[in-house]
């Protein structure tokens, strides 16, 4: 469903597992995106997703994606898709975060895209 140009999505994103003690948190976890440049969305400037692991070890991070009007395609309402990564940081516990094997954490909008293209390419069979 995220193959047409802004098609509004409303996303979720989830720290589903995380280390023994680590407090970390996604910063804006819910909220929707509308607009779209050549199929690749954009969070507002104030709503933009992050995450920031605390302590190191393996992270598990869910998004949940939905459509929020009926695909001017399929006249589907409401696809819904639910994609898991994992981060791995290292380095030494810190208040201000870790570094992360995967980048900093901050690219979850490439992760969301990444996860609702693969839905997008699913439903097409």
């Amino acid at each position: 469903f995220t193959n047409r140009t802004n098609e509004a999505v409303r996303y979720t994103w989830t720290v589903t597992s995380a280390p023994s003690g680590s407090r970390a948190i996604v910063e804006n976890p819910k909220g929707t995106v509308t607009v779209s440049t050549p199929f690749e969305y954009h969070y507002l400037a104030d709503k933009v997703v992050s995450f920031t692991p605390d302590v190191p070890g393996n992270y598990e991070i869910e998004v949940t994606a939905e459509t929020v009007w009926e695909d001017r395609v399929t006249r589907e309402m409401n696809a819904r898709s639910t994609w898991k990564t994992t981060i791995v940081a290292d380095g030494e516990p810190s208040p201000v975060g870790c570094s992360s094997a995967s980048g900093n954490g901050a690219s979850l909008l490439g992760l969301l895209l990444i996860g609702l293209a693969g839905f997008a390419l699913r439903r097409r069979d």
